[in-house]
């Protein structure tokens, strides 16, 4: 069973890396490490890694037939919720983040007579 559910992982990695490598496709998975600087985001590798980490475990376990209602009720806390309450709430993960700042220099008027 955990052959099957690897062979099925992988698969799932080749299309996406195949997908994001393509010109016309939307998938960036460059975006998901990618911090609001347009630098790498330690923050988001982490919270990424712990996402599959956490997910595998569940998965595992229910292979397992090992999985615990506080193990499962834990992981429902930690990423179901979370992601649920912003739908409700129509609040995109990128809403907080984008800010436009408008600039504009005004100059002084010049007396008669002067060179600027």
């Amino acid at each position: 069973m955990l052959a099957i559910l690897a062979v099925v992982l992988l698969g799932a990695a080749w299309t996406l890396e195949r997908r994001n490598k393509s010109h016309t496709s939307k998938i960036n998975l460059d975006d998901l490490l990618i911090g609001d600087d347009g630098k790498a985001s330690k923050a988001a590798f982490v919270m990424h890694g712990s996402f599959l980490v956490t997910t595998w475990v569940i998965v595992y376990q229910t292979l397992n037939k090992s999985l615990t209602d506080l193990t499962f009720g834990a992981y429902l806390t930690a990423w179901v919720i979370p992601a649920v309450t912003k739908l409700i709430k129509g609040v995109s993960p990128n809403a907080m983040s984008e800010t436009t700042i408008t600039t504009s220099t005004v100059t002084p008027p010049q007396p008669k007579g002067s060179e600027p």
